[in-house]
């Protein structure tokens, strides 16, 4: 732990500009361990079941998804799976 660093995703601003902003910070990293959780509904990651179809096939590595089954914020950025599958563990 004393070496990690922890990047947000969000920085202030408009969501889609806030995406843009975290992607071009992931996008060259390669990550040594994901600690994954998942919510009631099943989601992970921010992948709503049946609003998850752009974080599952982007190339990018953060998009903004809109989830209105989200409990809290229907509006968040999230790691796509090409950017979770440059994870070691």
């Amino acid at each position: 732990a004393k070496g990690a660093a922890v990047l947000p995703l969000f920085s202030g601003g408009s969501l889609v500009d806030a995406a843009t902003r975290a992607d071009a910070i992931y996008a060259p990293l390669r990550f040594d361990a994901a600690l994954m959780g998942m919510g009631e509904d099943m989601h992970t990651a921010s992948w709503f079941p049946g609003f998850a179809d752009e974080a599952l096939s982007s190339a990018r590595s953060v998009v903004a998804v809109h989830a209105p089954t989200a409990a809290g914020s229907a509006d968040r950025l999230t790691l796509t799976r090409s950017a979770i599958a440059r994870t070691e563990r």
